[in-house]
């Protein structure tokens, strides 16, 4: 394997954790991803590809520590951070993977402290959901249902974010700004492929005093409540 070297994951930077090579088999990845694996892109195919030259990822993903076994007595890991490294690793037949494992106490502390920052100014809106899928993603036993509990909000809201996940990653950061509310990308993630997402983008422009004035389209108008013709997108509360 290549030499691991560390690196920041937002929400987990103060988290003490142990470098260590982990067996695969004994990682658990949960079902929600901030950025699914398609393996027949080329981008991941690439990727693939310098892995298996290294000889392994570069970089070590990141794991929960469970603390608990499977059946067959071992100790079990949930996925935090690094599901591309651990996919081609799989792919190219690898038995173990680089991994910074972090306690079940200290995560627990992380994702106290991730949903105690949901209201700070500066945690921002797509930030706050990759939070959010880090932590459903690195303990597959919880539900969305506790996670809502926990944030002291109804699941409906909780869906809402975590839906800012499906969103194309060159409009991430016009939510972040307040470019585009909300409330209207919540709509924008309905289109599907994320390439429609950026089609749209193409009819809009987006002004200095973030108002962004888009141009006929009759799809996502009609998710939003306005009009064909146009519809004015203007900053909206966070």
């Amino acid at each position: 394997m290549a030499t691991a070297t560390a690196e920041k994951v937002t929400g987990y930077e103060n988290a003490t954790f142990d470098l260590r090579t982990v067996p695969i088999e004994d990682i658990v990845v949960g079902e929600i991803a901030l950025r699914g694996v398609d393996r027949n892109s080329e981008e991941y195919m690439r990727f693939r590809d310098s892995v298996a030259m290294s000889n392994g990822p570069w970089l070590p993903i990141l794991l929960q520590d469970l603390g608990r076994r499977g059946h067959d007595g071992r100790d079990k890991y949930g996925l935090i951070d690094g599901l591309q490294r651990y996919s081609s690793c799989m792919d190219l037949g690898f038995h173990t993977i680089p991994a910074r494992v972090i306690p079940k106490d200290a995560a627990d502390v992380a994702k106290a402290q991730i949903i105690a920052n949901r209201s700070r100014i500066e945690t921002t809106p797509v930030e706050f959901t990759k939070q959010l899928v880090r932590i459903l993603r690195a303990d597959p036993t919880l539900t969305k249902e506790e996670l809502a509990n926990d944030l002291c909000v109804d699941k409906q809201w909780l869906e809402d974010r975590l839906s800012l996940a499906k969103l194309h990653e060159e409009l991430q950061p016009l939510v972040d700004t307040g470019k585009i509310p909300l409330a209207h990308a919540f709509a924008l993630v309905k289109l599907q492929p994320q390439e429609e997402q950026l089609d749209f983008k193409l009819k809009s422009r987006i002004s200095q005093n973030s108002v962004a004035i888009l141009t006929g389209e009759p799809k996502l108008c009609e998710m939003l409540g306005e009009p064909d013709e146009k519809m004015l997108i203007s900053r909206g509360s966070q």
